[in-house]
């Protein structure tokens, strides 16, 4: 974790950095204390990043474990940042946040579905 601390310290912005380290927290650490540390940390110094904010919804999730209701709410938060940054035409999004803000779309789908509670 050392070369990620050392990337994100040296360029805040550097958003794949900061999700390879949320990442590596999570899943090959198994610390998701870490991992929302580093994802605080990253949203405190990226707020319009929508690749956190779909990173942070995705983490509540936590693969239909996590807080659903809670998980919605960042989903739509992810969405409607989308939306305000790109004045409503996610066409004028980058393909990189067009891609998350598809991803994000497909979880509120799957969230609104009347199985999931």
């Amino acid at each position: 974790m050392p070369w990620l601390w050392a990337s994100v310290r040296s360029n805040p912005h550097n958003i794949d950095a900061w999700t390879t380290a949320i990442f590596v927290a999570t899943d090959a650490m198994k610390n998701r204390v870490l991992a929302r540390r580093i994802l605080d940390e990253a949203r405190a110094k990226n707020p319009q990043s929508i690749e956190l904010a779909y990173t942070e919804a995705h983490f509540i999730y936590d693969g239909g474990k996590g807080d659903l209701a809670a998980a919605k709410a960042a989903f739509v938060s992810a969405r409607d940042m989308a939306l305000r940054l790109c004045d409503g035409n996610p066409e004028n999004l980058s393909e990189t946040d067009r891609w998350h803000y598809r991803f994000v779309l497909n979880f509120l789908r799957e969230l609104e579905r009347p199985s999931v509670k």
